[in-house]
């Protein structure tokens, strides 16, 4: 036994000597390509038509899930990730661990989009949200009573009744479950049957409530450091990044990018993300919402400065 045990290390370096280099890129070249349909099944996943997306009750998940349609459309972004996804396992990590939150998010407003099909039109479903938002003061992707009362909603689409007796007469009809709020689809569903809120009346009323009560930034304006960071928030370190990657296109200009140039494709595909609004959203939500996140785009700052160093060097 002892002399067993004295051999394997032996006979474990033989093995590995005869290991040939095609079967250790075949190994690898496996790898790449599981990794690469993982990827490429998230982004179908991710990637949804308008009105499922307008069902996304969360609006800083919206926002991440509308620049992950953005980049799936945008061949060198896609790309960029695609490259980062397989070859960094951090990036990879944190995005696996942030997918099935995505996915459920994603199922559950496809049931919601399947339940309205039928009752309003892709128009009256987009409007229905940006009023729906306007009302949910704390993004909470229900009405309460308390925020239908400091919208002045009722008010607006029925002055006659006294206000109380119209919010109750709301809440009958369009909270369906009893639930003592007003969930997306149930106030969709109300809108579509309701002679003041149909079709192109909806833009009024929501002008007049988001005229009413306190200003409603961009959904994103409200996130805060999580970490303590009082000397750079995210949001701010995010812009300033953003920024670099600006200077970093003017400062090298073209970028010539060889077939096998990986990190040349991530290159190209970070200064096409900055110019695309809604890619610059989703991942300003992911960097300030979510610590892993936030680490893998650190790495892919640190990398990409790296290979702007590189390439803008004199030969």
């Amino acid at each position: 036994m002892c002399l067993i045990l004295a051999l394997l290390p032996a006979a474990s370096a033989l093995v590995q000597r005869s290991v040939s280099p095609q079967m250790q890129f075949g190994n690898r070249a496996a790898r790449l390509q599981k990794r690469t349909a993982r990827f490429d099944g998230m982004i179908t996943k991710l990637s949804l038509d308008p009105a499922t997306l307008a069902c996304v009750d969360n609006t800083r998940l919206r926002a991440v899930l509308r620049g992950v349609a953005e980049a799936g459309r945008a061949p060198d972004v896609r790309k960029a990730f695609q490259v980062l996804y397989e070859d960094m396992a951090p990036i990879r990590m944190s995005a696996d661990l942030i997918f099935p939150r995505l996915e459920a998010t994603v199922d559950e407003a496809t049931s919601s989009s399947q339940t309205l099909a039928d009752k309003a039109s892709l128009e009256e479903l987009d409007a229905a949200r940006r009023l729906f938002d306007a009302i949910d003061a704390d993004g909470s992707g229900e009405i309460s009573r308390e925020e239908l009362v400091g919208s002045g909603l009722i008010s607006i689409i029925n002055p006659e009744e006294p206000e109380g007796a119209a919010i109750d007469s709301f809440m009958s009809d369009a909270d369906t479950d009893q639930s003592d709020g007003v969930s997306f689809v149930e106030f969709a569903t109300y809108a579509a049957s309701c002679e003041q809120l149909e079709g192109a009346d909806l833009a009024d009323v929501l002008a007049a409530v988001n005229g009413q009560g306190e200003d409603r930034s961009p959904f994103w304006s409200g996130g805060s450091p999580r970490d303590g960071e009082a000397a750079e928030p995210p949001s701010a370190r995010f812009t300033r990044m953003v920024e670099k990657f600006g200077e970093w296109e003017q400062r090298l200009g073209v970028v010539d990018v060889q077939e096998n140039d990986r990190l040349g494709r991530v290159l190209l595909g970070c200064f096409a993300g900055t110019r695309v609004p809604e890619i610059v959203e989703a991942l300003k939500v992911c960097y300030v919402d979510f610590k892993p996140l936030r680490v893998a785009g650190d790495l892919i700052f640190k990398v990409v400065g790296e290979v702007v160093e590189r390439r803008s060097a004199p030969v």
